[in-house]
């Protein structure tokens, strides 16, 4: 019998030890634990592609594709992708201040309807891998800057900060990327300026600038790169139209010229126009209209 002793034994201690290298690293610290319990959403920021905003009506869609993020809905461009990561950032980090249970609002059958939360205008959900429910945003409680909130698919209902919905309050516009261009200056190796005098087509040779039209000629490296980092760093101050009307008054119909910047291995190259300068009265000056 005492063979039989020894295997259980054994089994015991291998079996324990399988435990201590395979499950307990996994378990989350008692401080993680407690600071997962108070989050209001729970999840893997890397594997989450994409963020549907619900404001009444009005449907905004992100999506990550190549590990970019864009718009899909109501308009398709590029999403400024370091106000999406922010927001997934702040989402990780929201917490509950307080929590009422499902069974105490099914009580009161008006509690939802109190907190806005019955028909909620203002709805946000995840998609990806672990991606939690919908959450519903419904008023705002009587604490200052908190609110109330409730997953989709539960009456339990939190009390939260308001700061979240500050950050998905906003049009579709506010998503949209404000860079001209995702090319840097040190990328560029190619350039095409076209204007009412004529065409001149820059390259560059190595560390420097070479002319290659109308003439071949040695380049200015720094006026060339400063040119070249005006239309890189450049902000869009504001989009002023998305379809292809009558171009005239933003002087496009005929532009006052074009400026083609080509990476490395690009043989179609981003062209901007250059258009009218901004009328008198609008937002700001020295702003001209590009597309």
């Amino acid at each position: 019998m005492k063979w039989k002793t020894t295997l259980i034994l054994l089994a015991i201690v291998v079996a324990f030890g399988a435990y201590i290298k395979f499950v307990e690293p996994n378990r989350p610290d008692t401080a993680e634990a407690q600071r997962r319990a108070q989050n209001v959403l729970n999840f893997n920021r890397e594997k989450i592609n994409g963020i549907v905003i619900w404001n009444g009506d009005d449907k905004i869609e992100v999506r990550k594709i190549d590990n970019k993020w864009r718009l899909e809905s109501p308009i398709k461009d590029q999403a400024d992708n370091s106000l999406i990561d922010n927001l997934l950032m702040s989402l990780e980090s929201w917490q509950k201040d307080a929590t009422i249970p499902a069974k105490e609002m099914a009580a009161d059958k008006n509690k939802l309807s109190e907190f806005g939360l019955d028909k909620a205008k203002l709805r946000l959900g995840l998609t990806g891998e672990g991606a939690p429910p919908a959450i519903l945003f419904g008023r705002d409680t009587a604490l200052e800057g908190k609110m109330y909130v409730r997953f989709e698919n539960s009456n339990e209902t939190f009390l939260a900060a308001q700061s979240i919905k500050k950050e998905i309050e906003k049009k579709a516009e506010e998503f949209r990327d404000r860079k001209l261009t995702d090319l840097i200056t040190a990328k560029v190796s190619r350039v095409v300026l076209k204007t009412p005098a004529g065409e001149m087509e820059l390259e560059k040779k190595g560390d420097h600038w070479e002319i290659m039209k109308p003439l071949r000629a040695r380049g200015d490296d720094q006026k060339v790169g400063d040119l070249i980092a005006q239309v890189t760093t450049a902000r869009i101050q504001q989009f002023v139209a998305d379809d292809h009307g009558d171009l005239h008054p933003y002087g496009l119909a005929e532009p006052r010229g074009t400026i083609t910047l080509f990476g490395q291995d690009d043989k179609q190259g981003q062209m901007l126009q250059i258009g009218g300068p901004a009328a008198a009265g609008e937002k700001g000056k020295d702003q001209i209209y590009v597309r």
